[in-house]
């Protein structure tokens, strides 16, 4: 009878199975093979990929790292990218777009902030929640929310206004 899933035997037979060590996988019934990176064992006998947002950058990891926050794996988890500016991401986690309302106006954010008061999120720019714009005059805003019209009777005679 073969030998478990990751673990081989130096003989092809099934007298005597020995698992492959940390950093190992079993590639057939004979041979443990290290594992590559972006991949990693803890001694289970198969070389796994990182889970998203981790890595592992040389041959034979027993274990994968976390990206830092305003960064994520790429596609062979061998590096941590940037998030893009208009997103932002937390430790080990992927890049996603800022919420609504908030930017991120640099590359590796780990978080998104809101617009000052008298100003809110510029939707003229060519990348989405990446700059604020000031409020035009007749119109105010206040915690970080959207430009709105002054109230009948009220007036604000200059840009970027948090009251009327």
């Amino acid at each position: 009878q073969a030998c478990p899933t990751g673990s081989v035997s130096a003989t092809g037979g099934a007298c005597e199975c020995v698992p492959c060590g940390p950093g190992y996988g079993a590639s057939s019934a004979t041979t443990c093979t290290i594992c590559q990176p972006g991949t990693y064992s803890s001694g289970q006998g198969a070389c796994v990929t990182c889970p998203d947002g981790f890595i592992s950058v040389g041959s034979g990891a027993t274990e994968c790292e976390a990206c830092p926050c305003g960064f994520e794996a790429n596609g062979a988890h061998t590096q941590c990218l940037p998030c893009d500016a208009g997103e932002y991401s937390f430790l080990g986690g992927r890049c996603q777009k800022c919420p609504f309302g908030t930017i991120s106006t640099s590359t590796g954010a780990c978080e998104c902030a809101t617009c000052d008061d008298g100003t809110e999120v510029d939707p003229t720019t060519t990348v989405s929640q990446t700059q604020c714009r000031y409020c035009e005059p007749g119109f105010y805003s206040k915690d970080g929310g959207a430009c709105q019209e002054c109230p009948l009777g009220t007036i604000a005679p200059s840009a970027g206004a948090d009251s009327c």
